[in-house]
């Protein structure tokens, strides 16, 4: 009954490689911009404004995970497929 430690190469690359294209996306969704932004809020309306970043959140999460949907099954881009599905307005 031997079990690896997970201290090992083998282990911290399995475990980047699951939480890299997180990490990746966290970054690009949740940036200085954002940071700045949200303290901003935070100063001058202190909870008032809590349910916006609430809501943000969720469409955030819905969007990301509908375009990985998308990336996973499709060669084009999200953009690119609802602009060929909808035609020209």
């Amino acid at each position: 009954m031997s079990t690896q430690p997970t201290n090992t190469p083998k282990a911290k690359i399995n475990l980047l490689s699951v939480l890299g294209p997180g990490i990746i996306t966290a970054a690009l969704v949740f940036g200085p911009s954002k940071m700045t932004i949200t303290s901003k809020m935070g100063a001058d309306y202190g909870y008032d404004l809590l349910w916006v970043i609430i809501l943000a959140i969720f469409f955030m999460m819905v969007f990301t995970t509908m375009a990985a949907r998308i990336g996973a099954q499709h060669s084009d881009s999200l953009l690119t497929l609802i602009k060929n599905n909808s035609g020209s307005l």
